[in-house]
């Protein structure tokens, strides 16, 4: 509200328009679950997510520092989240049967501590430009798709592993 100077009913409708677009997408999701794997769609969106935000940094930096653009960066960062939350969160709980519901709280209770966190770096940063809020929005998105790719290969194919390994040492069994 401070740095474009929008009165407090423009920016609920700012607001509104981005909160559509998180539901919105998480809406489409239901569609794209059709078609593709959680882990698909959150490998597209999470790097989506990644190179808007890398986006943003560049185009503030270079001075494209206005309500228009800054609000549709918003929106489509966001509406990635659409996308990512609810299958991130089922991909997390699927293996836990029973403690899903612990499990579930603690996801809850780690997105807002992050949001906390990052809502406090932003602060910190604060320099009257919307570069702290891009800075910190692309790290979280860049971090998240690293995490997400490299958790891949740390505990998706050493399962597969091990299932292999299992496999083989029941078919020796059955003989």
């Amino acid at each position: 509200m401070e740095l474009f100077k929008v009165t407090e009913a423009q920016f609920g409708w700012i607001f509104a328009f981005i909160a559509a677009g998180l539901i919105g997408a998480s809406q489409a999701n239901n569609i794209a679950l059709k078609k593709f794997s959680s882990e698909q769609i959150i490998r597209v969106a999470s790097c989506c997510q990644a190179i808007i935000g890398l986006a943003f940094i560049c185009l503030t930096l270079a001075g494209f520092n206005n309500l228009l653009l800054t609000v549709f960066l918003i929106f489509a960062f966001l509406s990635c989240q659409g996308f990512i939350f609810p299958n991130a969160t089922a991909l997390a709980l699927a293996p836990l049967g029973h403690n899903a519901g612990n499990a579930s709280a603690l996801i809850g209770a780690i997105q807002l501590s992050i949001g906390a966190c990052a809502s406090a770096i932003i602060s910190l940063l604060q320099n009257h430009t919307a570069l702290p809020m891009a800075i910190v929005m692309t790290c979280c998105a860049v971090t998240a798709f690293s995490v997400f790719s490299l958790g891949r290969k740390f505990i998706i194919q050493p399962l597969a592993r091990n299932a292999v390994e299992l496999e083989n040492i029941e078919a020796i069994s059955a003989l």
